[in-house]
């Protein structure tokens, strides 16, 4: 099922190219000018832009495994309203904890933990019960990865397939 997207006041053009930075920032940028058909100039004003108004974190994406972090789990908390802004403040600053967000649906937190084995992580989930009284928990282990960081990196596609599709007539009878 395809989704619609849309993107508020950012331009067809833009698009593009932050596409091609998610696909691969650090592509040449006259490789990005022949794929995308945008003058390199362009290009890097348009980088220059981006950094200010889009881009979080320049960072790179790691296998956790070949790194020798075997156990990766999503993991759901309930924290205790006397404890929340101390687990906050402690998940922030965790070695472990990947990625916090705060969540609803009767779950304060969901992390993105990842560990060596399963008994840290284990111990990690038995710390935050000592120190915090989180008693709900639900950990969802990761098996294998089937995408990863994928949202807006195809519109060279998407656009080609758009094309494609306006320019085929339709069918008459």
């Amino acid at each position: 099922m395809e989704t619609h997207r849309t993107f508020g006041d950012v331009s067809a053009k833009d698009l593009l190219l932050l596409s091609q930075l998610r696909r691969n920032a650090r592509e040449k940028l006259t490789t990005m000018s022949r794929r995308t058909q945008i003058p390199v100039s362009t290009i890097h004003e348009k980088i220059k832009g981006f950094n200010a108004r889009f881009v979080k974190k320049h960072t790179v994406l790691l296998d956790f495994p070949k790194l020798g972090y075997q156990c990766r789990a999503k993991v759901l908390v309930n924290a205790p309203k006397e404890h929340k802004l101390a687990l906050k403040e402690h998940l922030e600053k965790h070695a472990n904890v990947n990625s916090a967000y705060k969540i609803n649906n009767g779950y304060t937190y969901m992390l993105d933990v990842i560990f060596p084995n399963l008994d840290q992580l284990d111990g990690f989930l038995d710390e935050l019960e000592a120190e915090f009284d989180v008693k709900d928990t639900q950990t969802y282990y990761i098996i294998d990865e089937l995408k990863r960081e994928g949202f807006l990196t195809d519109m060279m596609r998407h656009e080609c397939q758009e094309q494609k599709s306006e320019t085929q007539s339709p069918i008459t009878e």
